[in-house]
């Protein structure tokens, strides 16, 4: 499986399920407009082949993870609306090539 798209859908309350990251062959991951809560899930840190990750407006109520300092493939990062907060984290500037990154209407701190 190379593409996820389970975005539009009601989970309102419930957390990212941490078992996606056991989908490490995955390129293409959009999560976005579920209303998930709580943080990233650890088990993300798994899915290094990421060339598009999709969080957008969610309820996720953490810090951006250090990981994705891993992704190199990574090409888009979208958290548009997706609750995440505390600062930009430096890591994220190991994702060498990513091109697009929205991080607006989030509660971010500090400069990448």
């Amino acid at each position: 499986l190379t593409v996820l798209r389970l975005s539009s859908n009601d989970y309102d309350g419930e957390e990212v399920p941490a078992t996606i990251g056991n989908l490490i062959s995955l390129e293409v991951l959009v999560l976005g407009n579920n209303g998930y809560v709580n943080s990233i899930p650890l088990s993300f840190a798994q899915l290094v082949n990421l060339e598009i990750l999709d969080l957008s407006e969610n309820s996720l109520n953490d810090n951006i993870p250090t990981f994705f300092e891993n992704y190199k493939s990574l090409q888009e990062l979208n958290l548009f609306s997706s609750g995440v907060n505390g600062e930009i984290p430096q890591e994220l500037a190991g994702a060498t090539n990513l091109q697009n990154l929205f991080l607006h209407r989030t509660p971010l701190r500090g400069l990448m």
